[in-house]
């Protein structure tokens, strides 16, 4: 299941068309049949959504469903919705190719591209947002089992999320070729992730963040398993956490649990930018190898091409150090 909420309440209607919207306080869309007819016949499939500022039939108070089918479905958001907003959501099988858009309001909980919420995949969703703030996380897709591969959450201007920004995350299974990307003065408190996988391997996902503030910056995180070719890049940004005692982090590769894990040939650059730690690849137990670190100018405490927390092995890890870093 979810690791962060819960789904909101049942799938809802398919789009529809008229003069007047169905607000987020979840007041019904007054129906004017002919135009109705008239406009659905004109609308080619997939429908494309609006999550609360029209164009859906009695949107519900807990958040928004874009439609009855998994894949191809385009949702906005541009004004408040009080719990979660997913583009396209299946219980087994695929959600492909949703596209949420949000340009301001407040949404309460959280977004999701794509969801599959048993065993399946969800390739291509993508997330973006320009403005208004999410209080908790801005995700291109969901899987509790089976693959996430090619989505993307980007975060940029005015934009601010209170919690984590995944390319795409994963309960059991395998992250590949996503993509987070943070920039021009957005606000992320808590992680961006590329790709985020519970059990499993997570590889080729990426983060960019610049000219931002962010908390932390992990390419590519495994729970257990093997993170492997993931990379970010930072530069002109803030990322020192929200203030607490234990210091931020940026690392290109990171398995956290006491399993043995594999971090290998991950890359991290960091230009012109404040950090805490900065790791290629970091284990708590396992194989660090061939992960590096390019820092030009910035500062940071502590800088290492791979970390291995208790016991294990780190070889062929780099650290360039350039310019007025």
């Amino acid at each position: 299941m979810m690791t962060d909420n819960g789904k909101s309440g049942q799938k809802r209607s398919k789009a529809g068309c008229g003069t007047e919207t169905a607000e987020a306080t979840g007041k019904v869309w007054r129906k004017r049949l002919l135009p109705l007819l008239v406009c659905l016949a004109f609308v080619p499939a997939p429908f494309a959504l609006a999550a609360n500022g029209g164009g859906q039939d009695n949107v519900p108070n807990a958040g928004d469903y874009g439609n009855d089918t998994p894949s191809g479905n385009t949702v906005t958001i541009d004004s408040d919705v009080k719990n979660d907003v997913i583009g396209g959501y299946a219980s087994t099988g695929a959600a492909d190719n949703n596209r949420i858009t949000m340009t301001g309001g407040a949404v309460g909980h959280t977004v999701y591209g794509g969801i599959v919420d048993g065993n399946g995949t969800a390739t291509g969703n993508s997330v973006t947002m320009s403005g208004g703030t999410i209080d908790t996380s801005f995700n291109g897709a969901y899987v509790n089992n089976g693959v996430v591969s090619g989505n993307s959450a980007t975060v940029t201007g005015s934009a601010q999320v209170g919690w984590n920004v995944n390319g795409a995350y994963v309960t059991n299974g395998n992250a590949s070729g996503n993509s987070a990307t943070v920039t021009g003065g957005a606000t992320v408190e808590g992680y961006v992730y590329g790709g985020y996988t519970g059990n499993g391997t997570v590889s080729g996902n990426s983060v960019t963040v610049s000219d931002s503030t962010v908390g932390y910056v992990m390419g590519g995180y495994a729970s257990t398993g093997t993170a492997e070719n993931n990379r970010v890049k930072v530069t002109n940004s803030d990322v020192t956490g929200s203030g607490g005692s234990d210091p931020s982090y940026v690392a290109g590769g990171y398995t956290y649990y006491q399993g043995t894990g594999t971090v290998r040939n991950n890359q991290v650059e960091i230009t012109g930018s404040t950090v805490d730690n900065v790791y290629g690849g970091w284990a708590h137990n396992g194989i660090a190898s061939g992960n590096s670190v390019i820092m030009t100018d910035g500062t940071a405490k502590e800088v290492f091409g791979a970390n291995v927390h208790d016991s294990g092995s780190a070889t062929g890890n780099s650290v360039t150090v350039a310019g007025d870093a």
